[in-house]
């Protein structure tokens, strides 16, 4: 079980810097990846993968006092305060890391085999390419890839290159609009 605590009167101030960012990362998050059906294509694979509105919160080590839902309309409204959100003793070092989040799926990144990082256990996980961040990955069962964690990776330094991705695209279930995120397969570049 996660603890969840009140933000400390020294960190207040570096979450207030963080307000923005965690707007920022929103935005990309619902507009890209919440809901959706995401698919990662290697040279020697393809992930599929499934994240839901909830698990962003849950890779920045935040949590809202009431509600996940008032948690999303509070940052789409651009309302949220420091004061009506909890956070966990790395949130801070979560969110210096998660600045990388969008390069895993729109920059270089590669996929890794599962191994055991920190205290997290995975079947798989994407990792940017400077070494930054690790988005920790598992399932259950044949079902799709789920975010389990956010890892700060930067002092890792046994950790395989892994296998470029080459294209990312997501697949609305709603109404089954495919959108490309990254494509080098079919890149001139």
């Amino acid at each position: 079980m996660v603890n969840f605590r009140e933000a400390r009167p020294n960190e207040r101030l570096q979450l207030e810097r963080q307000l923005e960012f965690i707007f920022k990362i929103a935005h990309f998050y619902y507009e890209n990846l919440a809901n959706k059906d995401i698919y990662i294509q290697t040279a020697s694979e393809e992930l599929h993968l499934f994240f839901t509105d909830k698990n962003l919160y849950h890779l920045l080590g935040i949590k809202h006092k009431q509600t996940t839902s008032r948690m999303y309309q509070d940052i789409m409204s651009r309302k949220l305060t420091v004061r009506d959100f909890y956070i966990q003793d790395f949130t801070l070092q979560k969110l210096q890391v998660m600045h990388d989040f969008s390069a895993l799926f729109y920059g270089q990144g590669y996929v890794i085999e599962g191994k055991y990082l920190q205290v997290v256990e995975m079947e798989k996980a994407l990792r940017t390419n400077k070494f930054i961040l690790a988005l920790a990955l598992d399932r259950e069962g044949i079902k799709p890839y789920f975010p389990k964690s956010a890892l700060d990776i930067r002092r890792r330094k046994d950790l395989p290159l892994g296998d470029k991705i080459l294209s990312v695209h997501t697949v609305d279930r709603k109404t089954g609009y495919v959108k490309y995120l990254k494509d080098e397969k079919n890149s001139k570049r």
